[in-house]
């Protein structure tokens, strides 16, 4: 028989023997159960604590079982049998601690619990050693783990350790739990605190060195993961080592909570265990923990800085330095791009000149840019791919822009409109102030500016009015009937001779063109230079008014002659009507209406009594 089966069936014994009972006759001695004194235990509370001792008997029967059996088997066996033992002995303890708590409860209300605490106590002295020797058995049996072996046996090592250590963590909590037990039956066990400190606080600095050095290993791990992102052996390490990061920092915070049931703080370890696993607790409003984390994250920004500052230093004066560089490039890039397009020739407008030029620049930044980009350890390629997929979406958004910025390229392009034109185009008329890729800014003649998008131009005809050098001013002149027409003609003439703004070539144009129903109209049609136009207008309109008016021309109001009917011509009219509608019925030729005859006499039209040239009533007098 070993040690630890000897030891648990002397418990047994004391408790048996404690408490006056055995198991082969306990049923056969049991008298009929009284009512018991009010200090006294009830039939039921002995029932109840009776069942506790034979639930420890089992449990030890369990254990001496097991202990039989790994004797005999193998060493793989021996092992499963080593730790359902060392579970047993857990339950063990946790069933006398059980029944010394029951037994407590009664003691406290004053009832005597008779040999019953006498069997608790022993129960909650021989719980530590018991509990102790099985925390050294399963240390015993923790094997480390081999970092040169593959990651599925480190993974699998990391689970038998895990759960040996699980184990170990539920041992100290049995401890923990006896320890308050002991306190209530007002032992002293004031040595057997302090011992359970030291031990959980150097589990707990134990757990937290693993733990930094886990992290160490995460880092270095990722970071040879990014020289070689496709080494599928170094990805599922660095999974590996955070699975393992996570599984240390739950054992740390379980060893926080036991030392924390003992009255002691460790912020420094709830520090480590909020950085470790990034979870924000209600550990975070402690001012030691918080104040902890922040000067560990301070220390550790300095601590980059004082690593990557001399490198991020050196990168960000090339960046500055490669920006530099190609901002001169640009204005180069700028001043040739305007010579060459001064020397080509070409006809353009204004417009287009200053984006040719601006795009050049641009072009020549962007491409400084994403150079100095590099520079500073920035990949490119998923930035550009990145602008690619926004400027779709951004390009389906703005679909109505988008066919804005085509027309105003048209627009640049072929130059129909030019800075400073007067045109008349999208039901606007004025001069082009200025203009965009998508609109275009006109000041109308009555100084209001209005802003036009570019697709209305493009899609609308365009009237460009200052477009060539020379216009052509059109005005017309109206004379009497009565009026001489050769005179009319020669003053017309002479007018626009003598206007020192009208071009010689081509020839100004005076005709007689119309007979109009008031006046003989004259049209006057001289070439002037388009910034002269509305001077001549104005010039000659002024001095055609005031030379007709010095020689007698007169220029007519338009006339209309008026004929009205009198009462007496109506009334002579109105029998005749009567007779030629009775004339209609019965069939023979109407006589003529007072519509038919002319409006001064009432004769027929037809009448050889009628005057001459009165036959139609249109009213025009022939002016």
């Amino acid at each position: 028989m070993t040690p630890r089966i000897a030891a648990g069936l002397l418990l047994l014994t004391s408790l048996a023997f404690a408490m006056g009972l055995q198991p082969s006759n306990a049923g056969a001695q049991e008298a009929p159960a009284a009512v018991p004194d009010s200090g006294a235990l009830s039939a039921e509370d002995v029932a109840s604590l009776d069942a506790r001792v034979e639930r420890i008997r089992e449990i030890e029967a369990r254990i001496e079982n097991l202990q039989a059996r790994a004797e005999k088997g193998d060493e793989r066996t021996r092992r499963v049998l080593e730790s359902r033992i060392d579970g047993a002995w857990s339950d063990l303890a946790n069933e006398g601690q059980a029944f010394a708590s029951e037994v407590q409860e009664f003691s406290a209300q004053g009832i005597d619990t008779g040999d019953y605490e006498a069997g608790a106590l022993r129960v909650i002295e021989a719980v530590p050693t018991k509990i102790r020797a099985a925390i050294d058995n399963t240390w015993e049996k923790v094997e480390p783990v081999d970092p040169d072996a593959s990651v599925t046996d480190q993974a699998a090592a990391d689970a038998r350790v895990f759960d040996s250590v699980g184990r170990i963590n539920g041992f100290y909590a049995t401890l923990v739990s006896n320890l308050e037990l002991s306190e209530s039956f007002g032992l002293d066990v004031s040595d057997e605190r302090q011992r359970l400190i030291d031990d959980l606080q150097d589990r707990a600095e134990n757990m937290s060195i693993g733990l930094e050095l886990t992290q160490d290993d995460i880092a270095a791990a990722e970071a040879s993961l990014a020289l070689k992102p496709d080494d599928a052996d170094l990805a599922a390490q660095v999974k590996l080592l955070k699975a393992r990061s996570k599984k240390i920092a739950g054992l740390l915070e379980r060893a926080i909570g036991l030392l924390q049931g003992l009255g002691i703080s460790s912020p420094n370890f709830k520090k480590q265990v909020i950085a470790a696993t990034g979870e924000v607790n209600t550990d975070v409003l402690n001012p030691a923990v918080a104040f902890g984390l922040l000067g560990d994250w301070l220390s550790g920004i300095g601590d980059w800085f004082v690593e990557n500052g001399p490198r991020l230093l050196i990168q960000l004066l090339l960046f500055l330095a490669i920006i530099v560089a190609f901002r001169f490039l640009a204005k180069l890039g700028q001043k040739v791009v305007t010579r060459a397009l001064d020397a080509s020739g070409v006809q353009m407008s204004r417009l287009l000149r200053q984006m040719i030029i601006s795009v050049t620049r641009g072009l020549i930044m962007i491409f400084g840019v994403l150079v100095a980009l590099s520079q500073m350890g920035i990949s490119v390629g998923p930035l550009l791919a990145g602008l690619g997929v926004a400027g779709f979406i951004v390009g389906f958004a703005l679909q109505d822009t988008l066919a804005h910025f085509a027309s105003g390229l048209m627009i640049q392009i072929y130059s129909p409109i030019d800075g400073g034109d007067l045109v008349e185009t999208g039901g606007v008329f004025g001069k082009v102030q200025d203009m965009s890729l998508v609109n275009t800014t006109i000041l109308t003649v009555d100084n209001q500016t209005l802003v036009v998008p570019n697709s209305k131009i493009w899609g609308d005809v365009i009237k460009n009015v200052t477009a060539q050098n020379m216009r052509r001013v059109d005005m017309v002149f109206g004379i009497g009937y009565a009026d001489d027409i050769p005179k009319a003609e020669g003053i017309l003439e002479d007018i626009v001779k003598h206007n020192d703004k009208v071009l010689e070539d081509p020839a100004p144009v005076v005709r007689l063109h119309e007979l109009g129903e008031s006046s003989v109209n004259f049209i006057v049609r001289p070439w002037v230079k388009r910034d002269d136009y509305w001077d001549v207008y104005w010039d000659i309109t002024r001095a055609v008014k005031m030379r007709f008016d010095a020689d007698g021309v007169t220029i007519p109001f338009p006339q209309r002659d008026v004929h009205l009917y009198t009462d007496e011509a109506v009334a002579l009219a109105a029998p005749k009507a009567r007779d030629a509608q009775a004339a209609i019925a019965e069939g023979e030729p109407r006589p003529a209406t007072p519509d038919e005859r002319t409006p001064s006499t009432g004769l027929d039209a037809d009448s050889p009594d009628a005057p001459e040239g009165r036959g139609d009533d249109d009213g025009d007098s022939g002016r």
